[in-house]
């Protein structure tokens, strides 16, 4: 039951502070809550007050009037009750009852007796009204004033009566006089008094109400435009609050439409700042990633006119050679050509004139300047602008840059072409250099595969020769060394070829290579194959023409005297041929293994390959251990296997 009531309490505490949160606590909310009631409760209060007060007067001004018409009767009525003169009485009755005010008029005795006027029966007398003071009973519809009558002894007495004062006496009053005056008619000024009472009530309520309304407005304007730039502010937008101080929240606004406008204007500048620092961006990857000097300029000319919003951009290139500035590229929509020629000297048109002068110009009144000779372009597609740059690096000139636009550039613009049209001269220059270096290392590429192919033209006569003399020689031994001399020339002409036919002229696929030296080998000593199995091991091996061809010959001489002497009487068997990569120490750099293996009958015991009279191992040697500068050593364990470990021929020494 407990928890049941904790729960009941937080949510109605909860629901509270949603309610008060949500509406009272807010200003504009709290205002209007307090305002309008207290101004209601003001304005019943005021009519209220107003109606008593205007019935007070009300009152007080009747009874003033019946007190006044009263003491004249009194004064009048002495001559008629002191002398008995009631001619006279009856003609003041008279004269009182055409009053509108006065209903009845009656005179009374000492002694309570009627002398004049009309008398009302004893029971609708009021009672005691015989009194030395004036007495006032208040009936439904009339006043009845009971007023005493004292004597008189001069004229003079007499004649005071009519200025409204009564004297001042002790004595016994000789008579009373009533007189009975109508309240209708004087509610009808009681009535005018309390509508003007209400009225005047009416007016100060929607007075009030138009000054609150007024604080009102005054008070939450300013909040109100303070939290919807908030609210902007929130969704990244930074309005500004146009407001005139005349109080504390009103200099809170004015402070934040300070802020605002200084923010506005920090991100106008940080955006202008940011597009500016995007055209650089593109202008410097379009420097560099272009492949040559055309798409260089192309691009820059496109990406000039984007970032510009010119009806026109054109780059001019300098000829050193022949002295002219020649169109290179322009970009834009226009319908004509804007310039008087593709190809300029110095000094002619715009272009011609800025690259004479290589110094920046701009101008909004092109048609003034006298050399300028694109002013009908200028009329005809509405550009009111023109600007121009010298791409100049060191004082070199290497082209112009010309934009023409319908609107003027701001001076960020044209501060920022200025180091762009720098940025490009570097480009521009830096692709001529690349350009003509690719043209050089071409023709250089050229001139060494035509080497490569001449050397092996040259080596392919030699064995030619070779081969013509070897045909004249009986001697069989003879004929021998001669074939032999032809595989040596052959192997070395193969890496030529090799090299001339890549397209790196400088290495060589060293497992193509022994494919195809092996192939030859195996074809001038007329073994097959499939008697002799050959296995290469050199996959993903590229050596240099210093390292290859020295390799061509030792695999040359190993292969040779395999295929001669290892596999005697028509025995079958396997040759395998590896050239493995070592990556050693940073000093020692990179290492090959070269081995060249057969299962064949072996070397003799005994037999040193360093003391051979043969001229093919006295040459393994020679080429493993001193070109090479590498090392050499023999295994007959099942067959023959000659290891060679040698290095790069960047890391060997000079000799």
């Amino acid at each position: 039951m407990m928890r049941v009531l904790q729960d009941m309490r937080q949510r109605l505490s909860a629901s509270l502070a949603e309610v008060f949160g949500r509406y009272f606590f807010r200003m504009k909310n709290r205002a209007v809550i307090i305002a309008v009631p207290g101004l209601m409760i003001v304005s019943i209060i005021c009519a209220v007050c107003s109606v008593i007060t205007q019935q007070a007067v009300v009152r007080g001004e009747t009874l003033k009037r019946a007190e006044v018409v009263s003491n004249m009767i009194s004064c009048i009525a002495q001559c008629n009750l002191t002398q008995r003169n009631t001619g006279q009485g009856r003609e003041m009755l008279t004269l009182l009852r055409e009053m509108p005010a006065v209903v009845s008029v009656s005179l009374y005795d000492d002694h309570n007796r009627l002398t004049q006027g009309e008398d009302d029966a004893a029971d609708q007398r009021h009672p005691s009204p015989y009194q030395r003071k004036m007495t006032i009973f208040e009936d439904r519809d009339h006043y009845d004033i009971y007023t005493p009558v004292f004597s008189k002894g001069t004229s003079e007495d007499y004649d005071s009566a009519y200025t409204g004062s009564l004297p001042d006496r002790n004595d016994k009053p000789v008579g009373w006089i009533r007189t009975a005056v109508l309240r209708a008619y004087l509610k009808e000024d009681g009535t005018r008094l309390i509508f003007k009472g209400l009225l005047a009530a009416f007016f100060f309520t929607a007075g009030s109400s138009i000054v609150a309304f007024i604080l009102f407005v005054f008070a939450v304007r300013s909040l109100t435009r303070i939290s919807s730039a908030v609210r902007d502010i929130r969704n990244i937008h930074y309005p500004e609050l146009p407001m005139r101080s005349h109080d504390g929240i009103e200099d809170i606004a004015s402070e934040f439409e300070r802020m605002s406008r200084a923010i506005n204007k920090r991100e106008a500048m940080l955006v202008v700042r940011a597009r500016f620092s995007q055209f650089g961006s593109d202008i410097g990857i379009a420097l560099t990633e272009s492949a040559n000097l055309t798409e260089m300029i192309g691009k820059c000319c496109e990406i000039c006119r984007l970032y510009t919003d010119s009806i026109c951009v054109a780059i001019w290139r300098y000829d050193m050679n022949d002295g002219l500035l020649h169109l290179q590229n322009m970009s834009g929509m226009f319908a004509g050509d804007p310039f008087p020629s593709v190809h300029l000297a110095l000094g002619e048109a715009s272009a011609g004139h800025i690259a004479m002068e290589m110094v920046p110009f701009a101008t909004k009144n092109p048609s003034e300047i006298p050399w300028f000779r694109n002013r009908e372009f200028m009329v005809s597609h509405e550009a009111g602008f023109f600007a121009g740059y010298p791409i100049v690096v060191e004082s070199r000139l290497i082209g112009v840059l010309e934009l023409f636009a319908r609107q003027p550039f701001c001076w960020d613009l044209l501060n920022t072409l200025d180091t762009l049209s720098d940025e490009m001269a570097v480009g521009f220059e830096r692709k001529l250099i690349e350009e003509r270096m690719r043209d050089s290392l071409e023709e250089k590429e050229v001139l060494l595969r035509e080497i490569h192919h001449r050397v092996k033209n040259n080596m392919q006569v030699i064995s030619s020769l070779l081969n013509l003399q070897s045909g004249t020689l009986a001697d069989r031994r003879y004929r021998e060394m001669f074939d032999d001399s032809k595989n040596r020339i052959r192997a070395m002409a193969l890496v030529h070829e090799k090299l001339y036919q890549t397209q790196d002229i400088a290495k060589i696929d060293i497992n193509d290579y022994i494919s195809s030296l092996a192939s030859g080998l195996f074809m001038f000593y007329g073994v097959s194959a499939s008697h002799i199995e050959l296995s290469i091991d050199a996959a993903d091996i590229v050596l240099g023409i210093d390292t290859a061809i020295p390799c061509g010959l030792i695999i040359n001489e190993l292969l040779t005297n395999a295929l001669k002497y290892a596999f005697p009487d028509g025995r079958k068997g396997m040759i395998r041929i590896a050239v493995k990569k070592d990556e050693g120490a940073i000093n020692s750099g990179t290492m090959y293994t070269l081995s060249v293996k057969d299962n064949g009958i072996g070397l003799q015991e005994g037999f040193d390959f360093r003391d051979s009279k043969s001229l093919g191992l006295l040459l393994v040697t020679s080429l493993a251990e001193h070109q090479l500068q590498g090392s050499m050593n023999v295994t007959r364990q099942n067959g023959t296997e000659f290891h060679i470990i040698f290095r790069d021929a960047g890391d060997r020494k000079k000799v």
